[in-house]
């Protein structure tokens, strides 16, 4: 499977980008056992394997991270599983469910990545329960973010690749 070639025709389809082509990308990775199973090996391959870390999974594919490979992520992370809703990007807030935290330190992962609004809203409400908490690394199939975060690790990244991509 080919990621990149996935990306290019999903962005022919949505030449105008936005939350159309999000959503669509969204569903795309959601459904495709392939890509999440790539993602997690991505994800486990670039993390120490040492971590005391907790992860935090946010909506629709969150709920399918967890569905399938909760099991896996509860071994590996010691810090724990949180899990809070959608929406996050269009403005909801985080709802983390939790009163306490087991750790400081959390791995954010996502399906996709833009302006980093999700991002900043679950760390918002990790630090309303524990001033010291963060996310320390952010993994997601798709970075489409103009400016570069090198805590940001992406198994495509659209301005990396764009020279790749004829539209």
């Amino acid at each position: 499977m080919n990621l990149n070639i996935i990306i290019k025709d999903l962005l022919k389809e949505h030449p105008e980008g936005g939350e159309k082509f999000f959503d669509a990308l969204d569903l795309l990775i959601r459904g495709d056992s392939d890509i999440l199973s790539m993602f997690l090996d991505f994800v486990m391959n670039n993390l120490s394997e040492n971590i005391t870390y907790g992860v935090v999974l946010s909506g629709k594919f969150g709920c399918v991270l967890y569905n399938n490979y909760g099991h896996i992520l509860s071994k590996y992370f010691d810090g724990g599983i949180v899990l809070t809703n959608g929406g996050i990007r269009k403005g909801e807030p985080a709802y983390l469910g939790v009163t306490e935290l087991s750790c400081t330190d959390y791995v954010f992962l996502d399906d996709s990545y833009y302006s980093g609004k999700t991002k900043s809203g679950i760390e918002e409400a990790l630090k309303n329960i524990d001033s010291k908490a963060k996310i320390t690394n952010t993994f997601v199939v798709y970075d489409g973010g103009i400016k570069f975060d090198k805590t940001v690790h992406s198994l495509f990244r659209y301005y990396n690749n764009a020279h790749n991509i004829n539209l």
